[in-house]
């Protein structure tokens, strides 16, 4: 957002210190006053971090700063993210907020495209906003992986150096920003300096890797680039682009049978020649991720202010998937093609792009108003190298007398587009019944939302595709899109001096189901200056997304088949689907926010969030309607197959309780240094509340197994602890941040039949460390070396009978990784 000069001189003068215009040109994107050169020492003093950075996320009023808001709000500076020596976004919050989490190991397309969770619920409960638009979801549904159905905004394709600094709203704001705003909202305002630049470079690997067959240890180098220029002195446009290369890692297992009681490859098998150490499933990805950012603002001389911003970039990565070993078939690929097995990778090649233009003005002198356009996507085209498709080969060499299948296979492109349009208008009214004026907003959004799956190369979906990964087929293959339009009001004031009261109601109408209203009061009352009570009462929604709605995925063979139903297809229908429905949620808060002492700043907000509707996977499906099912989908199977369906439904009614505490503390030891201290914690647990009556499709066998519970209320840390301490002496800069991870677990089928008996694998309480040594040579150079995970901690071992191959050591939903300790050397040079 832009600002005039006027308005920050009114900011200033309600805060009654001058150095809020500085914190009120920072944060909002004022482009009119240029910021001093920066210091050789860029971390700030205690006094200087202590000041409360004004805030835009959760409110519609102007110069409210995180202090003062009536819900909790973490803000995060760009050079916090960069002191955690993490080259995204999504890995250098893991390490900063308590209340976020996201998977660091994955299988399939969610082993290389990832999204964040707030306050144990899922990405598509978070609402990500770029300098408070609307961002777009990722074209990728998680369906491999935890959590089943996840589609949300991906940040790993925003680059750091755009970022002037994060608010992480931690409350219900469906009725202020509208669907996905259940567990909060992310809100990422970019740099807006019209002359500063820096230059950051990063380089870093794992340590010692568990399987030999490191493959790099995640050997990453990142170069970041930012420069503001003035547009003489009415505005600024403020470039940013960044490369990172990244190298896979390997924590994965020996190579055993599928009992785990024998190698299948190596010393003492028909192969001795092969390396056990073959297999490659665990770990991170290997990619390269260009990416591209800008923001700019220019005042004309009706007084009216132009702005634009965006970010672009591509990604290419790879992911390995489960070793293949040879057998005793001399005709079979595994030996013709591949006589020492095969480890089949996927790979994807993605474009992901957002822009936003837009206007603001004054109107009825302290009226504001704003219009933008928003427009982004996601294209990810995904192949499959090194694997064959076995039925292609033998089929072949039966009609040919020679086998043949292609190595190299296109799997499809999924895709996603969203238009926004936002018209916005905000006036305080003056009214002798209320202390200060009353704060009006009023406005309206349109959306165009679409979704599309193409179809691969016809060997990748030739019965049932080649090894690790199908194409997609025809009958999967769909262009879908919806229309939506919402209107706002946003009323808030203080109806006495230390009580304020902020009404927000918003109603939607999506053209695939309907509408629905939401309603938000929001309330705080101060006490004295050092003591206020705050809390909030919420309705909200989440509207299915289109992949939840129409996502398709046959694997199918004259004998077997594995299909996702899309739930509003006739074919679901069979299996007892229903059209999706939005899911409903209640939000209840209560907090304090207190200074105990001069400097020593403390909260503690406990919540309650119920979701009704919640839109989970089935179980497996199996027997005459998923045959039936599977048929209508236009797939063609044998009667006699063994046919496996599922597909997502609005299927329980969940409640999330918990309760997050943060404080700081900052002292000046004078010539002895500065030192800050902050603290960060959250506890949060999720029940199920109640589940849908299993269709009659399914014979009595229940719609959630243990799995699909477990997806629901375990998988997230219940406990999260961040203490870390920064102290500052002379040009040394010293960091340590401990991080401790309450018990995770999750219920696991036996892998042979992915059914019952059921098995849970836990991760007992552990205590990250993560240190940095830093130095500013004086001149704008500052260099530092740290470690994530210093001391290599990693999580317990997996229980045997759980391990697929042996593969799956270690658990992926650590919250941690998998990797152990992460050691870089970072540099910045700031000008």
């Amino acid at each position: 957002m832009l600002y005039t000069r006027c308005e920050c001189e009114y900011i200033a003068i309600f805060f009654k210190q001058k150095r809020w215009i500085s914190v009120c040109l920072l944060a909002l994107g004022a482009p009119i006053a240029a910021r001093a050169a920066p210091a050789a020492n860029d971390h700030p003093t205690p006094s200087e971090a202590a000041i409360e950075d004004v805030i835009v996320t959760g409110t519609r009023e102007y110069g409210i700063n995180a202090r003062q808001s009536s819900s909790p709000i973490t803000i995060i500076s760009s050079g916090k993210l960069k002191e955690t020596g993490q080259t995204n976004i999504l890995d250098a919050l893991l390490r900063l907020a308590p209340s976020y989490n996201a998977n660091a190991v994955n299988f399939d397309l969610s082993a290389l495209v990832r999204s964040p969770r707030l306050r144990g619920l899922t990405a598509n409960h978070v609402l990500v906003l770029v300098n408070g638009k609307r961002r777009h979801g990722t074209a990728v549904i998680s369906t491999g992986g935890f959590p089943k159905g996840s589609a949300g905004a991906d940040l790993d394709l925003i680059p750091v150096s755009a970022v002037d600094h994060i608010e992480i709203l931690e409350d219900g704001a469906a009725a202020q920003y509208g669907s996905d705003a259940i567990a909060g909202v992310v809100n990422i305002i970019l740099k807006n300096s019209p002359d500063e630049g820096e230059i950051d470079a990063v380089i870093g690997r794992y340590g010692k890797s568990y399987n030999p067959n490191s493959l790099g240890d995640g050997f990453t180098r990142n170069v970041q680039i930012d420069k503001g220029f003035d547009l003489d002195g009415r505005g600024f446009v403020h470039l940013s682009g960044e490369l990172t290369s990244h190298l896979h890692s390997n924590q994965t297992g020996s190579d055993q049978n599928v009992f785990q009681d024998g190698l299948r490859v190596g010393p003492g098998t028909p192969y001795p020649w092969i390396d056990p150490n073959v297999a490659a499933v665990i770990g991170d990805p290997k990619y390269l991720l260009p990416l591209l950012g800008v923001n700019s603002g220019l005042e004309l001389d009706n007084g009216i202010e132009l702005y634009a911003f965006g970010t672009g970039g591509t990604r290419v990565a790879e992911s390995f998937q489960n070793y293949r070993a040879p057998d005793f078939n001399g005709t079979s690929p595994n030996t013709v093609i591949y006589p020492n097995g095969f480890v089949p990778a996927e790979k994807i090649s993605e474009y992901d792009w957002s822009g936003t233009i837009g206007s603001k003005g004054v109107f009825l002198g302290d009226g504001r108003w704003d219009v933008s356009l928003t427009y982004g996507g996601d294209n990810i085209d995904v192949g499959l190298n090194s694997s064959a498709n076995r039925t292609l080969f033998n089929d072949t060499l039966a009609t040919r007398g020679a086998g043949w299948t292609p190595t190299s296979f296109y799997i499809g492109q999924y895709s996603n587009t969203q238009r926004t349009i936002n018209v916005d208008f905000i006036k305080p009214f003056s009214l002798s019944i209320a202390p200060e004026p009353i704060n009006v907003a009023i406005g309206a959004e349109n959306r165009r939302e679409t979704y599309q799956i193409k179809q691969g190369d016809f060997w990748s979906y030739y019965s049932a595709g080649p090894a690790a990964f199908a194409g997609i087929r025809p009958t999967d293959a769909g262009s879908h899109g919806r229309d939506v339009y919402a209107g706002y009001v946003d009323v808030s004031t203080k109806l006495l001096p230390n009580w304020k009261v902020d009404v927000a109601g918003r109603y939607e109408n999506y053209s695939d189901f309907g509408g629905t209203l939401n309603g938000k009061l929001s309330t705080r009352f101060d006490f004295t200056r050092e003591l206020a009570v705050r809390g909030t009462l919420s309705t909200g929604f989440r509207a299915p997304t289109l992949a939840e709605e129409y996502f398709s995925q046959s694997a199918v063979s004259p004998t077997s088949a594995y299909v996702i139903l899309p739930p509003n297809s006739n074919a679901a229908a069979i299996a007892g689907a229903r059209s999706l429905r939005p899911e409903k949620s209640t939000n209840i808060s209560v907090g304090l926010v207190t200074e105990i002492t001069p400097g020593l700043h403390g909260s503690v907000d406990l919540y309650q969030i119920d979701i009704r509707d919640r839109i989970v996977s089935t179980g497996a499906l199996t027997g005459p309607a998923a045959i039936a099912a599977i048929t209508a989908s236009g797939n063609v199977i044998d009667p006699t197959a063994n046919a496996t369906a599922s597909y997502f439904l609005n299927g329980a009614d969940t409640r999330t309780r918990g309760v997050d505490i943060k404080a700081d503390y900052a002292v000046d030891f004078d010539q002895y240094g500065a030192l800050r201290y902050d603290f960060a914690a959250s506890f949060n647990s999720t029940s199920i509340l109640g589940v849908r009556e299993s269709p009659a499709a399914f014979n009595g066998a229940p719609l959630l197994d243990p799995v699909a519970r477990s997806n629901i209320t375990d998988w997230v840390p219940h406990t999260k602890i961040i203490l870390g301490a920064t102290y500052l002496k002379d040009a040394w800069t010293f960091t340590l941040r401990l991080t401790r991870y309450g018990t995770v677990s999750a219920v696991s089928a036996t892998p042979t039949t992915d059914t019952a008996p059921y098995y849970t694998n836990v991760i007992t309480p552990k205590l990250i460390t993560d240190a940095e040594i830093g130095y500013d040579f004086g001149i704008g150079l500052h260099a530092a070396i740290g470690a994530n995970n210093l001391f290599a901690v990693r999580p317990n071992e997996t229980l045997l009978s759980t391990r697929v191959f042996n593969t799956t050591v270690f658990p992926t939903f650590s919250p941690f990784g998998v990797n152990g300790g992460y050691y870089y050397a970072r540099m910045a040079y700031k000008f």
